[in-house]
């Protein structure tokens, strides 16, 4: 087989896999890094694996997450934490 059907390509950076939950999802999603009032965008395609992987983080962590449907994709919001009445000035 000659390399005439694909292209070799020099410097590509490899995705950081991380394991969430008990190591059964795999994500490439950003939320390791993502801050709350942050969001992030995926192709509808990624649409449901990212609401799965958000709800095994709030489970998880206690993160909150907001996802949408949007015309270009499906985005994802870190929300704040929730604030009760004993924390509010």
């Amino acid at each position: 087989m000659t390399d005439r059907y694909y292209v070799l390509e020099d410097g590509v950076a490899l995705p950081r896999v991380t394991q969430v939950g008990r190591g059964q999802a795999q994500t490439i999603y950003p939320f390791d890094t993502i801050l709350p009032g942050q969001s992030f965008l995926v192709p509808h395609e990624q649409g449901k694996s990212v609401a799965v992987v958000a709800a095994q983080i709030t489970e998880k962590k206690g993160w909150r997450f907001a996802t949408r449907l949007m015309n270009e994709g499906v985005r994802v919001w870190r929300l704040h934490p929730k604030v009760t009445d004993g924390e509010r000035s």
